[in-house]
């Protein structure tokens, strides 16, 4: 059994203290800008979140930590 600790892994995303982790789980948190139209909104965090799951599938790449997409969950709170 190997226990493998990434204590950078909230580092490889656009704001990692929006980044929440604990053992294998991590949530982002995506505030939108208040000045922007609500449909600006939804482009910036369409944006963050592609650019932020593009950089964690190479961070898991890298370090050969294969990603489990059916644990994967997309919840708005609103």
């Amino acid at each position: 059994m190997h226990v493998i600790a990434h204590h950078d892994t909230p580092q490889c995303f656009e704001h990692p203290t929006q980044v929440h982790a604990y053992v294998d789980d991590i949530a982002l948190v995506y505030i939108p800008s208040i000045p922007l139209k609500f449909s600006s909104q939804v482009v910036k965090i369409e944006e963050r979140i592609n650019n932020d799951m593009t950089e964690l599938l190479n961070y898991a790449e890298k370090w050969h930590q294969p990603l489990n997409p059916n644990k994967t969950e997309f919840v708005v709170y609103h």
